[in-house]
């Protein structure tokens, strides 16, 4: 959608989507997928790669939510037991040290993401969230 006068750019900044669910840190430190990229670039450079086979096509980048109107994306923290693994997943643990070491590296993608990406914010609390909804004119 594109805003060919101000009254129109309003309107469109008032709106936002939510997206509930992604691997955002999984992805990017399991299968070292940048999602500072397009998701179709990210496509094309992992065409036929054990990347694509073992987590699957890649879906969304950062210009993608940018371009969809995505404001919130609720980026999880997803780990597998090695004993129990979903597939072929790069981030698995063998006792709890472990896991809580690993998703503590997932949650730490999220804030050095945030802190070098001007439209990345870790919401940790009511503030963090009205700060975002501000910037949407909310």
């Amino acid at each position: 959608m594109s805003a060919e006068n101000p009254a129109d750019a309003q309107k469109i900044s008032k709106w936002f989507i939510v997206d509930g669910h992604l691997d955002l840190a999984y992805n990017a430190l399991g299968w070292r997928r940048d999602y500072r990229r397009a998701a179709r670039s990210t496509r094309q450079r992992e065409a036929d790669s054990y990347v694509a086979r073992g987590a699957g096509q890649c879906t969304v980048g950062l210009p993608d939510l940018v371009c969809g109107h995505v404001g919130v994306v609720f980026g999880t923290i997803f780990l597998e037991p090695a004993h129990h693994m979903l597939g072929e997943g790069p981030l698995s643990y063998r006792d709890p040290d472990e896991a809580h070491e690993l998703g503590l590296a997932q949650l730490d993608f999220y804030h050095r993401w945030a802190d070098t990406e001007p439209h990345v914010h870790v919401v940790e609390n009511q503030n963090d969230l009205s700060n975002v909804l501000s910037a949407w004119h909310l």
